[in-house]
């Protein structure tokens, strides 16, 4: 047996043993891109717990966030969590949103590696990140306005006066006003889903992206009334364009979310599920929402991390060139 799965089965411990008691069943959702030593490890990590784990095994959906067969779908409903460890995202598909919406509960790890078990944001102190992610929580529940900028031009204003936040620090919370019953692992974000139409300004990604991987020339969008009318860049930028083009519908071109990376142990990675956590860094999506309080139903969600942004709600400085200002005491 491989050495490093003895390695990263105390960190998979991590994330069970925030949501499941001994005696409840996890469905560990795995494709054929998954590494099978990720699923070794959370198996173990399971049984170590004394929780019952069984692997579902899929191919991989076509796009970030597309619908699972139904036969999977099927196969999580009597879990008391549902682990997803594909290679592509699905936590934002409708068929996942709905069991949400009926009390089943989520844990996202797409794109996980071993590398991320070992170390990294996967390894960092969840309980400190949880109060802190709480105190982000307040500012943006209470906020009306919020207007982000970064030095290579992003300008983003939006009102969410009303709007519900979400925090997942690898802990599943309800979270008022959100179909949202799931967390990551690794994980740490604390998340607004603006009013669509007073969405306006310009977004410009610059590390990583769901189905682009690391950005080297980044990718810059105009939004309008909620909605990119422009992207303009490099090999990156018409990569997005064209997978838009291809798999996207009306709401993909809808700007959907705006979230705070809270992970201090967080790395570039080139992989979406550590990228967009990192302490410090936003990570703004295009396309669906409705499960985090938006009115954008779309088949797609691709998430795009600004690294040193800066945040303010209303008269709060959140992160200043990505740094947060807020602690976790």
């Amino acid at each position: 047996m491989d050495n490093r799965i003895a390695e990263i089965v105390r960190t998979a411990m991590v994330p069970y043993g925030l949501n499941l008691e001994p005696g409840e069943r996890v469905a560990i959702v795995a494709d054929t891109g998954t590494d099978p030593m990720v699923v070794q490890a959370f198996m173990a990590a399971a049984i170590a717990l004394d929780v019952t784990p069984y692997v579902v095994m899929t191919a991989p959906v076509p796009f970030h966030h597309a619908a699972p067969d139904p036969a999977v779908i099927h196969a999580m409903e009597t879990a008391d969590l549902v682990h997803l460890v594909t290679s592509k995202a699905v936590i934002h598909s409708e068929p996942t949103h709905e069991l949400q919406r009926q009390g089943r509960r989520f844990l996202a790890s797409e794109e996980v590696t071993v590398d991320m078990l070992r170390e990294g944001g996967a390894t960092a102190d969840y309980d400190a990140m949880n109060r802190l992610g709480g105190k982000i929580y307040d500012i943006w529940t209470k906020g009306t306005t919020m207007h982000v900028t970064s030095a290579l031009g992003t300008d983003l204003r939006a009102d969410i006066t009303g709007r519900p936040s979400w925090l997942t620090a690898a802990k599943v919370l309800e979270n008022p006003g959100c179909d949202l019953y799931a967390c990551g692992f690794p994980d740490g974000e604390v998340g607004m889903s603006p009013i669509e139409e007073s969405i306006e300004g310009t977004v410009v990604w610059d590390t990583t992206m769901h189905h682009v991987g690391l950005i080297e020339t980044p990718i810059r969008a105009e939004i309008r009334e909620g909605r990119c009318v422009e992207i303009t860049g490099g090999a990156e930028a018409r990569k997005l364009q064209t997978y838009l083009e291809s798999n996207g519908d009306d709401g993909s071109w809808m700007l959907g979310e705006t979230s705070v990376g809270i992970n201090e142990k967080c790395r570039v990675t080139g992989l979406v599920r550590e990228d967009k956590k990192i302490a410090g860094c936003m990570h703004i999506a295009l396309g669906m929402n409705t499960d985090t309080g938006g009115s954008v139903a779309s088949c797609t969600h691709l998430d795009g991390v600004v690294r040193y942004p800066t945040l303010v709600v209303d008269d709060a400085v959140v992160i200043d060139g990505g740094r947060l200002q807020v602690t976790a005491d």
